[in-house]
């Protein structure tokens, strides 16, 4: 087998020259059989490296890791984690660009051919730029070389188990979306945003009712000034440093949490203005849309985004605490003040994403062929107030992604009568739901639940 060949200049040009052989695989043992070709090829003189660093600096990164940093022409990080490296590491040292993610294609493209090194707290792909890179780059040009995270530092000091301990992240996350992991009664960790994060957590607990929940600081992790401090909501720890992690633990045997993560919320849980779908026709609902992490929910009800709400909040305890692909919703409201009212209503439930647009069937082909990342077939769609225009169905279901699911809900036997022709239409099933409490029937609907088929029909 033939080995790579390079060809060495000096000078800016011997960065970008590189030739190499191309690789042979033995298929079956057959030395003889066909040239498997890469589809990336990397010539030797061009990588993109991304290594994670911790507070201890190069000094503790293993050989791997150094290496790459020696032989780098380009380093790229935060002046925090440049002003770590020593004088041996002679590449060229860049802050990155702000605004970061919008300038990385350009930034890459003017290094080609390049060694190029990137700096990473901790692990890259944990919350980290080794992430955002492989979207944007592919992985294949993304070498990863992790260190430990803080939140793997931080459950080796409090000796939680990393595998069971749920992380959230207020770096590029609101303080709001904390909210279903404290329902949830969990304890957790989170990642800080800076040094005030701790006392911020402390006054969201304190508003739910959470004044006793344990708090522990725990910054500069790995470092020589690392240090630990506890407290408790209603007394936080003092601010210590810009880089933390805070534990948030409920007291052993004390207050248990108030609001399930599953669909079914009280009443007490919402603004509202009377029309507020009942807690088990809503559990039920949310159920027959099937949510799943990373789906887009339609909810074409207006009034107070209880579906949309309570399917996000149960898609974030299947993806086990929101550290995996959320999902996200759009609520369709002709009405500002109850778009409003959505809004403050997811930000107090933890799903302040949720997305609140116009009227429909409108506002449908707007968010369907928009741009953005929510300009995609909706995996779901709950229609509760649209059956007096049959065009809002007949629009949201030739939108609906094939495989989605559709739910409609009707309260009179003219809207049920309407589900009948739909049914008749598209297929799905009907069926008559009634709720009733100490013998007073507080609720009667009919719901049409459907499939959009896979292969389309010829209706």
């Amino acid at each position: 087998m033939s080995e790579p060949i390079t060809v060495h200049t000096s000078g800016a040009a011997a960065r970008k020259e590189s030739l190499a052989s191309p690789r042979f695989a033995v298929v079956d043992g057959d030395p003889q059989a066909d040239v498997a070709t890469s589809t990336n090829p990397r010539g030797p003189r061009e990588s993109i490296t991304v290594v994670g660093i911790g507070e201890d600096g190069f000094d503790e990164l293993g050989h791997k890791a150094q290496t790459a940093l020696l032989r780098a022409d380009v380093v790229i990080g935060s002046w925090r984690q440049l002003n770590h490296l020593p004088d041996t590491v002679r590449g060229e040292r860049r802050p990155w660009p702000e605004p970061r993610i919008p300038a990385l294609e350009g930034l890459f493209k003017s290094l080609t051919g390049l060694h190029v090194v990137v700096l990473s707290a901790g692990d890259p792909m944990f919350h980290g730029i080794g992430s955002t890179l492989t979207e944007v780059l592919g992985p294949d040009r993304i070498t990863v070389i992790p260190a430990p995270s803080s939140v793997s530092l931080a459950c080796a000091r409090l000796g939680w188990p990393l595998e069971r301990t749920p992380v959230a992240s207020l770096t590029n996350r609101s303080l709001e979306t904390l909210i279903p992991l404290i329902d949830s009664g969990v304890r957790f960790l989170v990642m800080g945003r800076d040094e005030f994060s701790a006392t911020d957590i402390a006054g969201l607990l304190c508003e739910m009712g959470y004044d006793h929940h344990d708090l522990t600081v725990l910054s500069d992790l790995g470092s020589p000034d690392e240090e630990i401090t506890a407290g408790t909501a209603a007394q936080p720890p003092r601010p210590v440093s810009t880089l933390n992690v805070i534990a948030v633990s409920p007291p052993i045997g004390g207050q248990t949490h108030r609001r399930s993560l599953l669909p079914g919320l009280g009443e007490e849980s919402y603004e509202h203005d009377g029309q507020l779908l009942d807690a088990d026709i809503r559990a039920l609902t949310v159920s027959a849309l099937r949510p799943v992490p990373g789906q887009l929910l339609w909810d074409i009800s207006g009034g107070t985004g209880s579906v949309a709400i309570e399917w996000l909040r149960a898609v974030g305890l299947a993806s086990g605490g929101f550290t995996r692909t959320r999902a996200h919703a759009i609520c369709f409201c002709p009405d500002p003040d109850s778009s409003a009212r959505i809004k403050r209503n997811a930000t107090r439930l933890g799903v302040p994403w949720l997305e609140v647009m116009g009227a429909a069937p409108r506002a449908l082909k707007g968010a369907r062929y928009a741009s953005g990342p929510n300009a995609v077939a909706p995996d779901a769609i709950y229609v509760g107030g649209g059956l007096g225009d049959e065009l809002v169905v007949i629009t949201a279901w030739s939108m609906l992604r094939p495989g989605g699911h559709m739910v409609i809900n009707a309260r009179t036997e003219e809207e049920a009568a309407e589900l009948s022709t739909y049914q008749q239409r598209y297929g799905g099933t009907l069926r008559r739901v009634g709720i009733s409490i100490d013998g007073t029937e507080t609720e009667d609907i009919t719901q049409w639940r459907a499939i959009k088929p896979l292969v389309p029909t010829g209706v």
